[in-house]
């Protein structure tokens, strides 16, 4: 379930960036890599301490293909989302209002690139795994 969450969140401050003041996209986008953050570094503490079970989510998405919605952390996704989720913060706070000229599209297509890029991390289907890999060139 925590994966969900980790994977959920960009997408909800993604939709509160489009839809407060565009003077307000940083501080909404500075909150969101807070908030996956403190999700990232709650993975991190529940890995070590091997409860596994909060780290997964499987669903059945297309019965028919045998695809499902299959999310995880395990080691090696473990690190690459940590690094994501270290990093967004710091590279939404190096940024100023002052110096875009949309700053709400850019926070929006950096959240939906945080998304993308941990759904690439966690996805345990292939699938899935492309969905989001193909999903990572929209904000580029």
């Amino acid at each position: 379930m925590m994966a969900l969450l980790v994977l959920i969140s960009p997408l909800i401050f993604l939709v509160a960036v489009l839809l407060f003041p565009a003077n307000k996209s940083r501080q909404i986008a500075l909150a969101g890599g807070f908030t996956e953050l403190i999700l990232v570094v709650i993975i991190s503490v529940q890995f070590h301490r091997q409860l596994f079970a909060n780290l997964s989510f499987d669903i059945p998405w297309v019965e028919s293909l045998g695809i499902h919605f299959n999310i995880g952390v395990d080691g090696i996704s473990l690190i690459l989302v940590l690094l994501t989720g270290i990093l967004y913060p710091f590279i939404v706070a190096a940024t100023s209002n002052n110096q875009l000229k949309n700053p709400r599209a850019f926070y929006s297509l950096m959240l939906l690139m945080q998304f993308a890029l941990m759904g690439v991390f966690i996805a345990r289907d292939a699938f899935l795994f492309y969905l989001f890999y193909e999903l990572t060139l929209i904000p580029v």
